[in-house]
């Protein structure tokens, strides 16, 4: 813990330093950023080798070489202007494929989230020198992937999550407090096509978690039924077989294996099954909002996509019957929101309200009390803000 504590330590004073290179040290700032992108590959390659014989120490360090060479990188392209768009980005891109590597290689969930944490608050880090905020979405966007492929391979649903808070907080939070209006009027599909992008690599991260964990699940069942038929079977033939009694007395010793094989894991994301779709519709409706009938569309086509996923799972085998609900919940979710969407009612007080009635159903049939009383704090939230545009609101809004 204290050696994580300083890595982020490190980090942070590493930014600080690459913010005041230019102002105190006489040398090129490229020769400067070249020897900050070496100590810290080199940090990297000596975590390596100590993880051989202490592991968590060495994967630490790993991920804060690797966070150190994403902030150089980024700085150097975004910040320093020093490095073209097409070999920053060919960095960043090696820098993902050795983070998913050494990662996966060493099942190092430390070294992930230390190494991608780096390159993910770097922007946040240089406060308002991050330059085109199209280019630095298409960072995260790189990342973002970089989480993806990760999570093909292991189930760390805290990096997942990470990842997707980072990304649609920064862009909230930009959208709210910055005037992005030549930036949506000059970029509008580029910034469309980066939100349908991030929707799909986690709508990709989420069914790949729900994939596994059945799989874990299933193979963990099977497991525990063929441990208790083998301990049946020994326990009737015991008087018989000296080897069989024995096995009962090993069997016995590690009964706490057994339970653990037996554990059973919740088979859905459902924080980034429910959260990621509405924030994306929020991103398209602030893109999307002067256009006739774009956003009808976008909850038609959303409505499509949710449904045919929901009907494709129902095809699978009874394991996949949560995921298939949640799937057809968003579905019905973003196919109620046409009519009022068409009509110009409004749609946020309805959408909420169908969003809400959905987490309540998901969170009965999944046995999730939160998921229920989120539901039910939309739908109060919803049943508010359509009283407060029936009588404090000077737009005519039509309500349904």
């Amino acid at each position: 813990l204290v050696v994580r504590v300083g890595v982020m330590v490190l980090l942070i004073g590493v930014v600080l330093l690459l913010r005041l290179l230019s102002e105190y040290i006489e040398v090129s700032i490229e020769s400067k950023l070249i020897a900050i992108g070496v100590i810290g590959l080199g940090l990297a390659g000596l975590g390596l080798k100590l993880a051989k014989n202490r592991f968590a120490y060495g994967i630490t360090l790993q991920g804060a070489g690797l966070a150190i060479a994403y902030l150089t990188t980024f700085f150097a392209y975004s910040v320093y202007h020093v490095l073209p768009s097409l070999p920053s980005f060919i960095g960043l891109g090696a820098l993902s494929a050795m983070t998913i590597a050494l990662a996966v290689r060493q099942n190092a969930f430390p070294l992930a989230l230390l190494a991608l944490s780096g390159g993910f608050f770097a922007p946040i880090l240089t406060a308002d020198d991050t330059g085109s905020l199209t280019i630095l979405f298409s960072y995260y966007l790189l990342l973002n992937i970089t989480i993806a492929i990760i999570a093909h391979y292991r189930t760390w649903k805290v990096l997942n999550a990470f990842g997707a808070l980072v990304t649609f907080s920064l862009a909230y939070y930009w959208g709210l407090s910055e005037d992005l209006t030549l930036v949506i009027e000059s970029q509008r599909w580029t910034w469309v096509g980066l939100v349908a992008l991030h929707l799909t690599l986690y709508l990709f991260v989420v069914i790949r978690y729900a994939q596994q964990i059945i799989a874990y699940n299933h193979v963990s069942d099977a497991v525990y039924e063929a441990d208790n038929g083998a301990n049946d079977y020994a326990n009737n033939h015991a008087n018989n077989h000296a080897s069989l009694a024995a096995e009962i007395t090993v069997r016995q010793k590690f009964k706490t294996s057994d339970l653990f094989i037996r554990l059973y894991v919740f088979p859905i994301d459902t924080g980034l099954l429910f959260s990621i779709p509405l924030l994306a519709f929020g991103l398209f409706s602030a893109l999307l909002n002067d256009i006739p009938n774009a956003l009808t569309f976008t909850s038609a086509i959303l409505a499509a996509v949710y449904l045919g996923l929901g009907l494709l799972f129902v095809k699978r085998s009874q394991h996949y019957a949560l995921i298939t609900e949640g799937m057809l919940a968003l579905g019905f979710g973003f196919l109620a929101l046409v009519v009022p969407l068409a009509l110009d009612a409004e749609w946020i007080a309805f959408g909420w309200s169908v969003q809400g009635l959905a987490l309540v159903w998901f969170g009965r049939r999944s046995l999730r009390a939160w998921s229920v009383l989120f539901g039910l704090l939309l739908q109060l939230v919803s049943m508010v803000m359509l009283i407060m545009t029936l009588f404090f609101s000077y737009e005519n809004y039509p309500t349904l």
